[in-house]
């Protein structure tokens, strides 16, 4: 194999297996319950929504003070998909230093489908 691919090869296992690692760590707890096993890392587990309400946050979806509950249970919010640079863009960090941090209140709302 070519040395410059080796070497990305390598990159990409320490990187990955360092965020492995990060992700089974105490920080991501709430979430992933120290495991290392990546099919537990569902992306609804940290990407999540929760709809403010301007009366205030006994009012915010979920859970509209019990009216409708978290899906996750144990985690706030709704699984929500989307991303950065993606038709479903959304607000959340980039980097996390925990569980909660990638949660948003703001997306995006209309569509527009149009014929020429």
């Amino acid at each position: 194999m070519h040395q410059s691919v080796n070497i990305n090869y390598d990159y990409c296992n320490r990187e990955s297996t360092r965020g492995m690692l990060f992700n089974s760590s105490i920080t991501f707890f709430v979430a992933f319950n120290y495991s290392t096993n990546q099919n537990d890392y569902r992306w609804g587990r940290l990407h999540r929504i929760v709809f403010k309400h301007p009366l205030g946050a006994a009012f915010n979806i979920p859970t509209a003070a019990g009216a409708f509950p978290s899906p996750l249970g144990d985690l706030p919010g709704i699984p929500s998909d989307g991303g950065f640079q993606v038709i479903d863009s959304y607000s959340h960090a980039v980097r996390a230093k925990n569980a909660n941090d990638f949660i948003f209140s703001t997306g995006p709302t209309n569509r527009v489908v149009s014929k020429h």
